[in-house]
């Protein structure tokens, strides 16, 4: 079984493009056999994920599972035992993301603010290794981040990561995880691919 965390914002934003393509992308989770993680939350885009995951889940019967995953400082706020889904409530926002990061496949990531940033990043980091000074890394992979770019909300992002090679401050290996999707479609195509559906 395959396991994939979602990343994506605790708030819906101002365009409703992105509520419909969290719904979407838990709804294509759910809808196949696999363990999801994600921030715990009944609210905003990572809300929406989790609605459309568990609705297709029991509309399939696809024996898909879903955890949160979320400080105790949010439980009262997220509310995630409102759903009726397994969840941990960990003490910080490094513990949470240890939990997110652990034996995962795949990351699945929508629109989000600093918090989402910060777990895209955390990912290629923890996953890098030293390959261009170390030859013992020459032979390993990091796990696929799949980011639905959708209505450019990242070209920023991908501007400054631009930037930062071109100054020589970030290699190519390290950003060689990041698959970035301009449409709803190309991005579950992505993730049909390397989810092995």
């Amino acid at each position: 079984m395959k396991t994939v965390t979602f990343f994506g914002g605790a708030r819906s934003g101002t365009n409703p493009n992105f509520e419909k393509a969290a719904t979407a992308i838990g709804a294509f989770c759910g809808s196949h056999k696999c363990m999801a993680k994600y921030g715990g939350s009944v609210n905003g885009l990572m809300g929406a994920f989790a609605h459309g995951f568990l609705d297709a889940a029991i509309e399939t019967n696809s024996g898909a599972k879903i955890i949160g995953v979320l400080p105790e400082k949010f439980a009262k706020i997220n509310n995630p035992q409102s759903l009726g889904i397994e969840f941990i409530l960990t003490e910080t926002l490094t513990e949470r993301k240890f939990h997110l990061l652990d034996k995962v496949d795949v990351f699945l990531v929508c629109p989000g603010g600093t918090g989402t940033l910060d777990e895209i990043f955390e990912c290629m980091e923890q996953d890098y290794l030293p390959v261009d000074r170390d030859p013992r890394f020459a032979d390993y992979s990091m796990r696929p981040i799949l980011i639905l770019n959708q209505d450019g909300y990242y070209n920023h992002t991908i501007a400054q990561l631009n930037h930062m090679q071109e100054q020589g401050l970030l290699i190519p290996q390290k950003v060689a995880a990041l698959h970035f999707y301009d449409t709803l479609d190309d991005f579950l195509a992505g993730a049909k691919r390397v989810m092995g559906f």
